[in-house]
């Protein structure tokens, strides 16, 4: 299981090791984040690094062929691997990913226009005068969140656990201030044009209110011969912590399909 970011710890993703009653589950902590290592090294803050760790992980476990659960960010790698290394994964489940950055900020530019007027006008003029770390600018981040991130209030333990092992400086510098605000080094990246070359069984997953849409979910579908698309009701980003039981037996009930095909 690869967890979201850039930059947050694993713990979110806690839930989903109820799939170990079946099957050995690998949680891991991105390098700079969580337990694992914080090297001071902004060059280490790139894709191909991060996509890189997922292989050298399958290898020094000694993996074989796997199914690669990837969230958010996470899908973004989940994909990245699969294209690179194709004969060592079975599946993929990608969960509310991110495959487009250009769509993700259209998206997110059409769910802050559903805000409240104060809170849209909190966010532009905060973004636009380069002070989103003012006290205003982040309680309107937090609505946003409220909404598209995480339903749950309070929010759950375990999202509580990642952002306190979360490494800010990587998610400011790959990503930026916000969800909504995309001024990092993953402006410009979009890997959809390569969709296609996939050609394993993949499941996309996400909530009826995720910042990663619907819309966008079934879009990215298209480009694969062999997905399918599961909408959660209601969830936002973290379907899997808002109606776990569901996302717990969608998965499993993917994981035996494919494996008895």
């Amino acid at each position: 299981m690869i967890h979201g970011g850039p930059g947050y710890a694993h713990n979110y993703l806690k839930p989903l090791e109820k799939l170990a009653m079946d099957r050995p589950i690998i949680v891991y902590d991105q390098l700079g984040c969580g337990k694992s290592d914080r090297p001071n090294d902004p060059s280490l803050w790139v894709v191909d690094r991060f996509r890189e760790e997922v292989h050298q992980l399958q290898t020094v476990l000694g993996l074989g062929k796997v199914h690669l659960l990837g969230h958010s960010w996470g899908g973004l790698l989940a994909v990245e691997h699969t294209l690179a290394f194709p004969d060592t994964v079975l599946s993929m489940i990608l969960a509310s990913p991110c495959l487009s950055s250009s769509r993700w900020m259209a998206d997110a530019s059409r769910l802050i226009k559903l805000l409240p007027e104060n809170i849209r006008d909190t966010i532009y003029t905060h973004q636009a005068s380069g002070s989103t770390q003012s006290e205003e600018y982040l309680l309107a981040k937090k609505e946003f969140e409220r909404r598209y991130l995480c339903q749950l209030d309070p929010l759950p333990l375990p999202m509580l656990e990642s952002k306190a092992n979360l490494n800010g400086l990587i998610y400011e510098m790959m990503w930026g201030p916000s969800e909504f605000f995309l001024t990092g080094t993953l402006k410009g990246y979009d890997c959809t044009n390569r969709l296609p070359e996939l050609s394993c069984p993949v499941l996309f997953t996400c909530g009826r209110n995720d910042e990663a849409t619907p819309q966008t979910i079934t879009w990215y579908s298209s480009f694969i011969a062999k997905s399918e698309v599961i909408v959660f009701e209601h969830s936002a980003h973290m379907a899997h912590l808002e109606e776990t039981e569901s996302y717990l037996k969608t998965v499993q009930d993917y994981l035996y399909l494919i494996e008895n095909q």
